[in-house]
């Protein structure tokens, strides 16, 4: 694998760890790959600025690959503006 970075209009998970799955049917088409291709350990980002890493995939009924993003880090900004913008 080299360079295979991707970017998607889906928000990812906000939570370290957790995954979120795509189809190549339907949500497949929310993933725009900037280089490379998607496979496992590409690098996808979503427009929060939030990183996700393709962890695995499998393949359904119609033997279509159906891709995991697991969200590797934040973009903590979301977080702090949302933490000011309550009332206490």
């Amino acid at each position: 694998m080299s360079n295979n970075i991707g970017i998607t209009t889906e928000n990812l998970p906000r939570v370290i760890g957790q995954t979120m799955d795509f189809d190549t049917t339907g949500e497949w088409n929310s993933i725009t790959m900037i280089s490379g291709q998607l496979d496992l350990g590409a690098i996808i980002s979503d427009e929060n600025g939030t990183i996700g890493v393709c962890s695995g995939f499998t393949r359904d009924e119609n033997n279509n690959p159906i891709y995991t993003i697991r969200t590797v880090t934040l973009d903590t900004q979301i977080d702090v503006q949302a933490i000011l913008g309550k009332s206490y």
